[in-house]
């Protein structure tokens, strides 16, 4: 009786233990602020919302949009994009992380996070 109290005791501090952990990495995906539509000739710059959290990561970089599908409708320049004509795009934007000495040291890989939205021109 005695060792099954001290192993499911044991099994319940592993357990506390091991939800406490933090993760390495950011955990969820990259977001922006709301993006909305736009007039042909106008410009938007896209605000990043990043994930917070991981143990690693102190930063991000290379914060960059592709055009996915469409590419006639925008033009991107940094995180800012142009109305070119009328219609839609998707867009995929990625911001890669930065981590701290002793992660590179220790051979831990930057991680690019990213996510799409729907561009629309009128």
């Amino acid at each position: 009786m005695k060792r099954k109290i001290g192993l499911i005791s044991g099994l319940v501090v592993l357990m506390v233990f091991l939800s406490g952990c933090d993760p390495k990495y950011p955990p969820g995906n990259l977001k922006t602020e709301p993006i909305h539509s736009i007039e042909v000739g106008e410009s938007f710059e896209i605000k990043l919302i990043y994930p917070t959290g991981g143990l690693f990561v102190i930063g991000w970089k290379n914060q960059r949009i592709e055009v996915t599908s469409n590419p006639e409708i925008i033009s991107v320049s940094g995180l800012t994009f142009t109305g070119l004509k009328s219609g839609s795009a998707t867009i995929k934007i990625t911001a890669t992380t930065v981590l701290d000495d002793y992660s590179y040291q220790n051979g831990e890989k930057e991680i690019d996070y990213s996510v799409s939205a729907k561009i629309i021109v009128k």
